[in-house]
């Protein structure tokens, strides 16, 4: 049975509103055999599917899943605390065990089909383009996860504006090590190699779509290595594993 196959047949047994509220996805329909997932933690040798913890009180808890998206962007925005991470460890300089280091690692998570939630599920689903892995055959119970780079906010600043939140904007520094290219938002791909992208943190963006007021500059090994260890020395640096000359 083809994986979408029995992922539809796996939803017959969820809640109506999850029915009728999901779209099965495969690599075919979204372009890529893989979706990202970042996180401070760069030892994940597995992801199980769970009803987690950071959820907002108005979003589904009754589907365990590995909460994904398309893009970088996308990620930053499903995350929603990046500048939270950023600006406490600059206030305090200090970490707890197994927190924040100074960046995040990408992970790719390879897949055949997955579920993308309308906001009736996922309030900010259009936002994010956050999409579902979930247990759905015998194959499926787990999801193993490819370290293919990591990133790093290098500066941030903030504009103050009267009576509003202040506007916040960002050189993030993004490492690639992936033959096949990444998104990091619907417009903007990037290669194997070292980024720097500049423009608004994730919580000023729209959606993972709004990339005009991005910009994308590819830099030197050497660049990104100066910046790392001036913004992220605790963010350990490896070289690229064999194993991933396939992607």
């Amino acid at each position: 049975m083809k994986p979408e196959k029995e992922l539809e047949t796996w939803l017959e047994t969820s809640p109506e509103k999850v029915r009728r509220n999901v779209e099965i996805v495969t690599p075919e329909t979204l372009g890529s055999d893989f979706l990202l997932h970042i996180s401070t933690n760069s030892s994940i040798k597995k992801f199980t599917p769970h009803i987690g913890q950071r959820q907002a009180t108005s979003e589904d808890r009754t589907v365990p899943r590995v909460t994904v998206a398309n893009t970088l962007l996308g990620c930053f925005i499903g995350y929603s605390a990046s500048f939270h991470d950023f600006s406490k460890l600059a206030s305090t300089g200090k970490k707890e065990e197994g927190s924040y280091k100074g960046g995040w690692v990408i992970y790719a998570l390879p897949f055949k089909a997955a579920l993308r939630p309308t906001p009736k599920l996922v309030y900010d689903a259009k936002q994010s383009g956050e999409h579902w892995l979930v247990s759905y055959s015998p194959q499926e119970i787990e999801y193993k996860p490819i370290l293919i780079g990591k990133v790093f906010y290098r500066s941030v600043t903030l504009v103050a504006r009267a009576g509003k939140q202040p506007d916040a904007f960002a050189d993030m520094y993004v490492e690639v090590n992936t033959e096949t290219p990444i998104l990091f938002s619907e417009n903007i791909k990037l290669t194997k190699g070292y980024w720097i992208i500049t423009g608004p943190m994730d919580y000023r963006v729209a959606s993972w779509k709004t990339d005009k007021a991005f910009s994308a500059k590819e830099i030197s090994k050497s660049d990104y290595l100066t910046s790392k260890t001036a913004a992220a020395g605790m963010l350990s640096y490896d070289e690229r594993p064999a194993y991933l000359e396939k992607w």
